[in-house]
């Protein structure tokens, strides 16, 4: 959203003050009226002209700057004096009321100089309606990058300031914020953010960049000469906010063009987000008289043009602020700005889901780990790495507003912990409006951090020049580094020479292969928005499998991924819990079920070749336990190849009840003789057992399904694996 406090509001202030007094002798009750007036409709230069007068007898100049059309400091009235100021003349209440206010109308303007200065006065010169003003100073020092006397500030204002003050909590945040803006890991080498030129940044103010026909089409709001006003004979375009279009030709700008249509219009417009297809246009627009008064507009577009804008009204309640709309690339949510009821306090981040008719839903709060009770602002949702950025006052940051990111985390229903983008994205002034490219290479955003030419102080009667200018930035081609070690899962000890084959998922590439060093250790970079299957390989062993993906990330990661593999015993496997119908091969519906996880281990093991076996009790003839086992081994195997495993790969093999499993202890564990030999379950064994249920449970033992290893060919797959 633009500064703009508008030179027709301006005028009309003053045309009234001249009229109604008749030059500087209204009485200081009616200055302070007309100063509160103003305060409160967020004209924060008109405030300042008007309380001056009371203070410096009327020989005080204004400017009128492009401003935010909200603010962080709550309007404060004047109150009756306490027992702190009862011996104070009405004269001298005044005075101090207004040097407090003038210290606030700084603030809002963001003239962090003056603010400065007039709160150092206003702490010699305290009133009871401004408990916390040196909370307001350390602010203004933190805007000013002055860290160390901001500290010095917060630790006495924390100690002497009681819990229940709304202000003690953001205090120990802006003293974790100092530690934050003073550690110099949290910013980050390689990003080059600079003040893009005049084609840009000419007038008082530019800001909120978005894309509007692709990323080489962008929409943004200015305040410059020749914009849309209600008498262009008395007022400064400069000092209303239109909407402007430019494209990129080559590795130009073309000049901006003013959006065409009934879109910009003597009411301040910005922020805007356009559809993916192009048609509909949502936008932030508020009134240059009152800033208070700010809703987000729709306009669709037929045949080429402009329709007439409207008031999208699921989106604004009256007496709230609604701002800053911007859009999910799947147009499933659109997001914005709103100090609606409901929220944590102040500005929060809301988002409406967009229906399959294209209606907007309710609006929710994005919640507690997004919003605090101060400001956060300039949603943008970038789809391609689902990350949502925003500028926010109340998480721990560098002073004014910072560029955050955070994740929604789908198993939890929950935003993550917002992360602070860090130096040189952010600094001790306001940076907002953060859009980036799909590849998280290029983007833009939205800072006060450098003296505006056009409002040096020496032109605008002393307030001092921060206005906004768009800033592109450049980040360092974005790395990832895959590592890890292929284990022996019983011993620990790494396996070199493993074979690790890496799949994309979505299928864009051919597989391709790597083999561990003689440490078992592997490496290999991955690119941006790889969905990779890895899968981990050695003769002797199961194999192991992950999947690793870099579509979620934003910056420059360091990704580790291991493997365990459990060697291939010489013995066979039993498959636990395999059933078939009385008397028949035929499979039940739980056999199903472990036989698609045994066809499962079989597609991440393709290079074994197994035999299924099916084994009986000694219950029953012997040749006809024979035949059914058989049977039943190839309807393991039938099924095995419906779910997609080569026939070739299964050998069925029936024992009958020639080959009893071994007998097992308490504990589960093989039984062995005194010459460590394997006790089996002979006919015998189970008959001598004088529990009929432990019998039982012997019989079902032998009746079993295994697998055991035949071979492994390995070799189709080595002779893929690049040398």
């Amino acid at each position: 959203m633009s500064k703009i406090i508008n030179m027709k509001n301006a005028l009309l202030f003053i045309a009234a003050f001249m009229f109604s007094i008749g030059g500087f002798a209204q009485s200081q009750k009616e200055l302070i009226r007309l100063g509160d007036q103003a305060y409160e409709s967020y004209n924060y230069a008109s405030a300042v002209y008007f309380y001056k007068k009371i203070i410096e007898g009327g020989k005080s100049g204004t400017r009128y700057d492009v401003t935010y059309p909200y603010e962080i400091n709550s309007y404060v009235s004047p109150v009756k004096s306490s027992d702190s100021t009862k011996a104070l003349s009405p004269r001298e209440l005044r005075q101090r009321y207004v040097i407090n206010m003038i210290a606030n109308s700084y603030q809002g303007l963001r003239d962090y100089d003056n603010a400065k200065e007039w709160y150092e006065k206003a702490l010699l010169a305290p009133h009871d309606s401004f408990p916390n003003t040196q909370y307001r100073y350390a602010v203004s020092l933190m805007n000013l990058g002055m860290y160390d006397e901001a500290k010095t500030q917060l630790e006495e204002f924390i100690e002497k300031t009681d819990e229940s003050n709304p202000y003690l909590n953001p205090a120990i945040n802006m003293q974790a914020g100092c530690a934050f803006a003073q550690n110099s890991s949290n910013t980050t080498d390689g990003i080059v953010v600079e003040q893009m030129d005049s084609v840009f940044n000419r007038g008082i103010s530019s800001f909120g960049v978005n894309y509007y026909e692709g990323e080489l089409s962008l929409i943004y709001a200015a305040g410059r000469k020749g914009n849309i006003v209600v008498d262009p004979d008395k007022e400064s375009g400069e000092y209303n906010s239109d909407l402007f279009i430019t494209s990129k030709i080559g590795n130009n700008w073309e000049a901006p063009m003013r959006l065409e249509g009934p879109i910009n219009t003597p009411m301040n417009e910005g922020a805007a987000a356009m559809s993916v297809d192009r048609t509909t246009l949502y936008y932030t627009q508020w009134d240059p008289n009152d800033r208070s008064k700010c809703k987000i507009m729709l306009v669709n577009k037929m045949n080429g043009m402009w329709m007439q804008p409207f008031d999208l009204g699921i989106l604004n309640v009256d007496g709230y602020r609604s701002m800053n709309p911007t859009y999910t690339e799947d147009e499933s949510r659109l997001y914005f700005a709103s100090d609606r009821p409901g929220g944590y306090g102040g500005l929060d981040i809301w988002f409406c889901p967009i229906m399959s008719n294209g209606d907007l839903g309710p609006a929710e709060n994005c919640g507690p780990s997004i919003n605090t009770a101060e400001d956060e602002n300039t949603p943008f949702h970038h789809y391609q790495s689902n990350t949502l950025f925003f500028s926010s006052m109340g998480h721990v940051g560098y002073g004014g507003y910072d560029i955050f990111k955070a994740k929604y985390d789908e198993s939890a229903e929950a935003w993550t912990n917002p992360r602070n983008l860090g130096a040189p994205f952010n600094s001790s002034k306001d940076e907002t409006y953060y859009v980036l490219d799909k590849f998280q290479k290029y983007g833009y955003l939205t800072s006060d951090r450098e003296h505006c030419v056009s409002c040096d102080s020496s032109k605008t009667d002393g307030i001092s020049g921060y206005c906004n200018k768009i800033y592109s930035f450049e980040k360092p081609e974005l790395r990832f580094m895959l590592s890890g070690i292929v284990f022996d899962n019983d011993s620990g000890e790494p396996i070199p020479n493993a074979l690790i084959t890496f799949k994309d998922i979505r299928g864009n590439f051919d597989p391709f292969f790597i083999m561990t060093d003689g440490d078992g250790f592997y490496e290999k970079e991955l690119e941006a928005n790889m969905e990779i299957f890895l899968k981990a390989q050695k003769t002797g062993y199961f194999g192991d499998a992950a999947t690793v993906s870099t579509k979620d990330l934003t910056e420059s990661t360091e990704l580790t991924q291991d493997f365990y593999l459990n060697k291939i015993p010489e013995e066979a496997i039993a498959i636990e819990g395999i059933e078939y119908d009385f008397d028949k091969a035929t499979l039940r519906p739980k056999s199903k079920e472990i036989l698609d996880e045994l066809a499962s281990f079989l597609t991440l093991n393709d290079n074994l070749v197994i035999e299924i076996q099916s084994h009986t009790d000694f219950r029953g003839d012997d040749n006809y336990n024979l035949d059914l086992s058989k049977r039943r081994a190839q309807s393991v195997v039938d099924y095995l190849v419906d779910k997609g495993i080569a026939r070739e790969r299964m050998i069925p093999k029936g024992y009958g009840e020639t080959e009893p499993a071994y007998a097992l202890d308490e504990n589960k564990k093989p039984i062995r003789n005194s010459e460590g030999e394997y006790v089996y379950l002979t006919y015998d064994y189970i008959m001598a057992l004088t529990d009929k249920d432990e019998q039982e449970v012997a019989h079902q033992r032998n009746r079993r399904t295994a697998f055991k290893v035949l071979s492994e060919d390995n070799e189709s797959i080595l002779e893929s694996t690049p040398k």
